[in-house]
């Protein structure tokens, strides 16, 4: 009998999803230099990036995550640091665009309930 433990269903699945994830990364670079035109490139707290930039962060966060998916499916116990660590890094950036975007929502408020009533076009 084996001492190893299970994995269980939700933790194999997120696995294998930030698995496919990993491969979505490492092929933006070649779907963008494929077609310029298009919108592919990889995404950074919401800036979509192009050129050596998209080149390079799109490999770089696809071998972070085939490690983190790696991990997780071995159940290796440095997973949780670095899911812990990356939590941390992408937390400020995040709050601030949604600070910003609260702000914005309030403007647009403010400048609607300045506007007129529209008036009934029967």
């Amino acid at each position: 009998m084996t001492n190893e433990r299970s994995r269980g269903p939700v933790l194999t699945t997120l696995a294998i999803l930030m698995g496919l994830l990993a491969l979505s990364n490492f092929s933006k670079p070649l779907g963008q230099a494929m077609q310029p035109e298009s919108d592919a490139g990889f995404v950074f707290f919401g800036h979509r990036l192009h050129g050596a930039a998209n080149a390079v962060a799109g490999p770089l966060f696809g071998v972070l995550l085939a490690a983190y998916a790696y991990g997780a499916w071995t159940r290796r116990s440095w997973v949780v640091p670095l899911a812990a660590l990356l939590f941390a890094v992408s937390l400020p950036p995040l709050l601030q665009d949604l600070r910003l975007s609260s702000r914005l929502r309030a403007m647009i408020g403010r400048v609607a309930r300045a506007l007129p009533p529209r008036a009934d076009h029967r």
